[in-house]
């Protein structure tokens, strides 16, 4: 069985929402992220389990995957962007 690969990008930010992207809005989410947030967990939680889960060390793409983590008590590798 080949391996399967799951991409998840993180939720839907005021600035990607707007256009506007500064220290605030980059890492706010909209009231559609939140709810793409709220969306994704149960999503994840019926995929079953992850041998291997990586994440951006951004502090939306954390913040995304971060209710997923709590409920399923996985651990997610912070993988580096550099």
């Amino acid at each position: 069985v080949p391996p399967e690969i799951v991409f998840v990008r993180h939720a839907e930010t005021i600035a990607n929402a707007t256009g506007r992207y500064n220290g605030k809005t980059i890492n706010t989410f909209s009231e559609k992220g939140k709810g793409q947030i709220s969306a994704l967990t149960p999503k994840l939680l019926n995929a079953g389990k992850f041998d291997v889960i990586l994440v951006s060390p951004s502090e939306r793409a954390l913040r995304t995957v971060a209710p997923y983590l709590e409920r399923s008590s996985q651990r997610a590798i912070v993988w580096p962007c550099w």
